[in-house]
This record gives structure tokens, sequence and C-alpha cells, in this order.
């Protein structure tokens, strides 16, 4: 599992509103609702919005966050482009959550146009407006939980029927990012693998590698490759599929490739692969 790192970094490349010091504790609870009055000078964007707890020593953790394609504004199956320049209105809906701000905290708001690689970069370099007040109250609406009228009683918790066994401590998966500062790329490269023993005898193997990259002067040609190997072994025999996968973007068109491959006891089985392109369509 990976928990979000402190999100100064991509507060850096964001517009950043943050509140005044909290002198008492807020809990919330739902999905936070966005209002953004924009405009931009593409016809495909998309807006990423990140709600963070600014701590008394700077750090800002997540708290939750919505990514909207503004050409998804009124639709998601009927989208519409853009008309540069002019100012629309977005409602970007937040990821449900349960948070308690506590006192010296801050809330904090910060709005960009990316969020690679959970979401797909846009096929043009964009500049965007945020529209504040009067006739365009861009706004955030926060699900506060009110003060209970009599304090909850504490839970009493039955003990477990099962057996409780100490578990190894698993190593981290790597979770690189880097930037090629020449080239303007930026990549993620996650790794993991597991294995269990359903039965005695039987084991399962998965490893897995995945990486991203993004050109950030060229970000329609962003592209994703996996590797996956999966292992079956049981007392005569093994099993083993290997897939492998990559997505590549222009600014017009995905390209997909897929191609996996069985073996049993190291001898050929099944192979296929698959090519296809899809056009972008707004995205």
């Amino acid at each position: 599992h990976v928990l979000p790192a402190d999100q100064r970094t991509e507060e850096a490349y964001s517009a950043v509103y943050t509140g005044p010091v909290l002198t008492e504790s807020s809990e919330i609870l739902g999905r936070p609702r966005l209002t953004l009055w924009v405009d931009s000078d593409a016809e495909v964007i998309s807006f990423a919005a990140r709600l963070c707890d600014v701590a008394p020593d700077g750090s800002s953790a997540l708290v939750t966050k919505g990514v909207l394609n503004a050409t998804h504004r009124d639709s998601h199956s009927s989208p519409s482009a853009l008309v540069p320049g002019e100012v629309v209105e977005l409602t970007i809906e937040l990821d449900a959550t349960s948070w308690l701000f506590e006192p010296g905290h801050r809330v904090r708001l910060s709005v960009s146009n990316a969020d690679f690689p959970n979401a797909w970069p846009s096929p043009t370099l964009a500049a965007s407006r945020l529209h504040l007040g009067g006739e365009r109250p861009s706004r955030l609406i926060i699900p506060v939980v009110p003060e209970p009228a009599e304090p909850w009683p504490a839970p009493d918790f039955s003990p477990s029927p099962f057996r409780i066994e100490d578990e190894p401590v698993e190593e981290p998966r790597p979770w690189r990012v880097t930037r090629d500062l020449t080239r303007g790329r930026t990549e993620l490269t996650i790794e993991g693998s597991v294995s269990s023993q359903p039965d005695p005898g039987y084991v399962l193997e998965s490893s897995t590698k995945a990486t991203a990259s993004v050109d950030e002067r060229r970000p329609a040609h962003a592209w994703m490759r996996g590797h996956q190997i999966d292992r079956y072994r049981w007392p005569g025999q093994t099993i083993e599929m290997e897939s492998r996968g990559q997505i590549t973007s222009t600014e017009s068109a995905f390209n997909v490739t897929l191609h996996v491959q069985i073996t049993v006891d190291d001898l050929p089985h099944f192979e296929r692969r698959w090519v296809a392109s899809f056009p972008r369509r707004l995205v």
C-alpha cells in the first residue's frame, strides 16, 4: 500500500488557496463539491482539485481529490470541446472521505490541469484561469459534521474468533519518480511481487512492473508500459502466464498493444498479440 506523499511538490504547480489556522477541530464526512468558473486557451483540458490538511510544520496531507475533463462539464455521454477564452462553470465532485482537521491546522485547496498518471495528460499545452467572486463565485462546499449533542460512547470491541499470527514485515514496494531536466520528461515506475500458498504444496507467485511517462513539453506523447508474470506451481506441474501491455498516445489517438504468453512446464502452450488504435474523442 502506498500513502500519498507530502503534497507541496504538487502544489508548486497549482493554484493554491489556504484557509486560516483553525482554533477548534472540524470533522468532515462525505463528498466535498467544488464549483469553478474557468476559461482556458485549449479545447480539451482537465481540472484536478486536491483538498489537503496543512500541519503546523507546513507539511500538506492529501485528504481527497477529484478530477474532471472540462469537455464533460455538461454530459459524460456527449462531451463538448471548450471554446478558447470562453468562461464556463465546472462542478467537480471530490472523492468521499472522513477526516478530522485538528486545531492549529489549516484547510488547503489546490487546483491544477494535470494529475498524471491517475488521469491521462491533455493533448496540448494550455494556460487556464480561475475566476473568483461577483457573478462567477467559484467555491468549495465541505460536508462538515455537526457537533453531537452528547459525546458518543466509546466503542466496545469483542475479541476476534480468529487466531492472530505475527506476520513478517513486508519490504515497501519500489515507487520511483524520475525527471529528465534536459528532455523535460517525467517517469513513474512501480514494482511489486507477492507469493501465497493456498494449500500445502500449491504456490501462487506474481510479479509486476509498470512505468508511466509524460513529456512536459508535448503532453500528447505520453505512454504507459506494464509487465506481469503469474506462476502457478503444484506437485508435478508449473503453469506460467506472462503479460505485456503498452498504451501510447498522440494528439489524435490512443494506441494499445497487448501480448500474452502461457507456458506449461517451460514449454509453449498459448501465445497471442493484440494491436488496436482508438481516437481520443476529447480526452
